[in-house]
């Protein structure tokens, strides 16, 4: 069974235990960056849960983005928003100022939250129906707590059920799916500023995307913090 087969197998096993309307899978990019949001993604998508989709054979690359060839990532992206069936995805982030105030376990579950409910209305919105019952997917050993809460104050009244999933990415195809799309946005995003604001290549962002590589916790060590570096990541590099 390859990669993209087993990925898929997954949802579906997981899909087909109860009558769930929607399967969403949710991941986050960014977690231990010392500079730059977190990004969370959202995805859904019934290509990876339905038994009688066809999938476009340039899925093919579909895996933890970590395992993704930065070559392959935007095509596979674009692969993913635009050639399946019924494919709904939305992105959150949480700032560097956000993550220093709340930390950045609650500012990953905030942004889970949020961009499950920008799934949802882009679904009820297009298909001009409601969701009565959700399965979400979630990266990690954890699922989202308030999460039924948060749904009810936005307005929807739903069976939920959420299972966590270790290394979802991996296993998952609307994780692994999430997991893409937030890293593209991010990386982007991170060079993006660079390009916008030249001075800030010299924390190399262009390379390390906001990570604490060798070069980037030299520059805090000499040049100090930005705006966009979290302050409770750095404070050991800084002088």
């Amino acid at each position: 069974m390859d990669t993209l087969e087993s990925l898929i197998k997954f949802d579906r096993e997981n899909y087909k235990t109860a009558n769930y309307d929607l399967l969403i899978g949710v991941d986050e990019v960014g977690r231990g960056a010392f500079a730059g949001p977190v990004v969370v993604s959202a995805f859904s998508s019934a290509n990876f849960y339905s038994k009688r989709s066809v999938l476009p054979e340039n899925l093919s690359n579909l895996n933890d983005s970590k395992k993704v060839r930065k070559s392959q990532r935007e095509a596979l992206v674009s692969s993913l928003k635009d050639d399946l069936r019924s494919a709904y995805y939305a992105l959150a982030e949480k700032s560097a100022a956000y993550i220093d105030e709340h930390g950045i376990v609650i500012a990953i579950f905030e942004a889970m939250k949020e961009s499950i409910v920008k799934v949802l209305e882009l679904y009820e919105y297009e298909q001009k129906k409601k969701v009565k019952s959700l399965l979400v997917l979630v990266d990690g050993i954890k699922t989202i707590p308030g999460l039924d809460k948060f749904l009810g104050l936005a307005g929807y009244k739903i069976k939920l059920e959420q299972i966590a999933v270790k290394h979802g990415d991996a296993h998952s195809a609307t994780i692994a799916a999430a997991s893409n799309i937030a890293k593209d946005y991010r990386d982007k995003l991170m060079k993006s500023l660079i390009k916008d604001n030249p001075g800030l290549g010299i924390y190399f962002w262009h390379t390390n995307v906001g990570y604490g590589s060798k070069k980037h916790r030299e520059a805090i060590a000499e040049y100090g913090l930005t705006e966009y570096h979290r302050r409770s990541f750095c404070r050991a590099y800084q002088a």
